[in-house]
């Protein structure tokens, strides 16, 4: 006790697992209950023995805190002494539309640490902590240092309420009744079955805000037909799931945006009546390097059906929409926020690149095209993009010919590398030419791509193991938070040298740097022996060429 210097009875401990800065995860599955100012707490809940922890303290009467430090499960045992404050439980009440207080509504906190988890309108079933209002609708919650979005969720509705630290009460919170959207899934007239379906809330909280892992999903009928029974008042877009990432019977899927008002019931057809687009998409400026165009993201996205009057908490953009469009407003990190106010049609490319869109409703369009070396991991920047107008004025149709997309190819197997800059470990500045004699690995990585992540244990192992060979291992990052991927890369005990590229890299357009992971072997004459999306497959090159070095020798 921070006033009394007294041990406090009964309390709570919880690991908070830091996946990276400002990523973490509050695992209450673990919580440990401590007494008279003692407790132990496992570091468990993340696979990764690399992961470190941080320590969340809670005591009813208590404002709750979470460590500043962080502890890692290789550390072995640690001592973390906390002191907590004194504060006042804030209350809340639940009323229905009507005024009626709520019993057994379900309580939420989300904040940034802690993230709960919900499915179609109902609490997630693994691990949260569940708050239950009484005969009168009434809860309380702890005090804490951290800013909560408090949500309630029950059959009769939905509210959230933000909350700061300094707030020391709740009040009475009036549930908003469900929105309901009820509809079918159309291809060229035909139902489409077993098709997944997902409504997205326009405002996406990020990493750092107080925020929930929300999930709204129906799954078609084989009549097309889908329906969701809880769903926020709201603006938001729906839409069937399609991507670049696995073969589907749909070659485009419509995503409509609606404004959602409280106990509105609402029937929709996804790809019913309307043209058919079709075409080819051709990759120019290549010569003979292929590309699998299915690894593409383009829309369709319509000038004129959106939603027109947005949240006051949409993030802001660096473009002005009532513009015509431009590919540059794709970097822009709101963009695909932006994209869900737009009716729109996600156009999924042949490997060939033909396109096929159907059901698209009259009116002016702009056909967003953006092509993709294939990817291990994530598509991070494209190779070749362009806009296409196209105007649509009745339901037959349409064909839009070969539209041609000027391209970018990266290096390939024998192109000199000697002229690429990179920053040795001691801070110079160098070129590949400097190391004549050594072979380079470069590997580009970024913090939010697992696959880069997961690999990056057995690259360290690797260079350790080759340390007394003459092979330069070279890291590319290029998060657009270039201090957070320095902390990340801190933290793993990334020894050998890290270039931090952030954003209009010069390396990166000129290496054509499309999907991370990616790795390049250059030899010990300059030029690349190889590249490639998947470590294993480098590293066995890399083995290979040493050797054959060797033998050379």
């Amino acid at each position: 006790d921070t006033t009394t210097g007294k041990p406090i009875t009964e309390f709570e401990v919880m690991p908070v697992i830091v996946f990276r800065p400002n990523f973490f995860s509050t695992r209450y599955v673990d919580v440990k209950r401590g007494s008279d100012g003692r407790y132990e707490l496992p570091l468990t809940g993340s696979g990764d023995p690399d992961d470190r922890y941080r320590v969340r303290v809670e005591a009813a009467g208590y404002r709750s805190i979470i460590s500043e430090e962080s502890f890692g499960p290789l550390d072995g045992r640690a001592v973390l002494n906390v002191q907590l404050e004194q504060a006042p439980v804030r209350k809340g009440r639940v009323l229905d539309a009507n005024g009626t207080p709520v019993a057994n509504a379900s309580v939420l906190e989300g904040t940034p640490t802690w993230v709960p988890d919900t499915n179609n309108g109902e609490p997630g079933e693994f691990g949260e902590r569940i708050g239950k209002t009484d005969s009168g609708g009434r809860f309380q919650l702890n005090a804490t240092t951290e800013p909560v979005r408090l949500r309630v969720l029950h059959a009769a509705g939905i509210v959230e309420k933000l909350l700061q630290p300094e707030d020391d009460s709740i009040g009475d919170l009036q549930l908003q009744p469900w929105a309901k959207v009820s509809g079918r899934l159309i291809q060229d007239g035909q139902p489409m079955g077993n098709q997944s379906i997902y409504f997205r809330p326009l405002v996406d909280r990020g990493l750092g805000d107080p925020r929930f892992q929300d999930s709204y999903h129906a799954q078609t009928g084989p009549d097309g037909s889908f329906s969701f029974d809880r769903l926020p008042p709201g603006p938001g877009s729906l839409r069937p799931y399609l991507g670049p990432w696995r073969d589907s019977p749909l070659t485009s899927a419509e995503s409509l945006p609606l404004d959602l008002q409280a106990g509105e019931s609402r029937d929709v057809v996804l790809g019913g009546d309307g043209a058919v687009l079709s075409g080819q998409v051709v990759a120019t400026g290549r010569d003979e390097v292929p590309l699998d165009r299915k690894y593409s993201l383009n829309y369709l996205v319509s000038r004129d059906r959106s939603i027109r009057k947005l949240p006051a908490d949409f993030p802001a953009l660096s473009f002005d929409p009532s513009t015509s469009m431009q590919l540059a407003w794709s970097l822009d990190p709101h963009f695909s926020d932006w994209l869900a106010t737009r009716e729109n049609h996600f156009v999924k490319l042949t490997p060939d690149g033909d396109l096929r869109v159907t059901g698209v409703a009259p009116g002016d369009y702009d056909l967003v095209i953006r092509l993709y070396e294939q990817p291990a991991g994530c598509l991070v920047e494209t190779v070749g993009e362009k806009i296409v107008p196209v105007q649509v004025s009745g339901s037959g149709n349409i064909d839009l010919g070969r539209i041609e997309v000027p391209c970018r190819a990266g290096p390939r197997p024998g192109s000199d590398m000697r002229a690429f800059e990179f920053v040795d470990t001691t801070g110079k500045q160098k070129t590949v030419g400097d190391l004549a004699g050594r072979h380079v690995l470069m590997h580009v990585w970024a913090s939010w791509c697992a696959p880069c992540i997961d690999s990056i244990p057995d690259i360290q192992l690797t260079a350790e193991n080759l340390a007394a060979e003459a092979v330069t291992f070279v890291g590319l990052n290029i998060d657009t938070d270039t201090g957070q991927a320095s902390s990340l890369a801190q933290q793993m005990n990334l020894n050998w040298a890290q270039n931090y590229l952030g954003q209009n890299s010069v390396v990166a357009r000129q290496l054509a740097i499309s999907s991370v992971p990616t790795y390049y072997l250059i030899g010990p004459d300059g030029n690349l022996v190889a590249s490639a999306i998947e470590w294993t497959d480098i590293k066995k090159q890399l083995i290979d060429s040493l050797a054959t070095t060797k033998s050379i020798e």
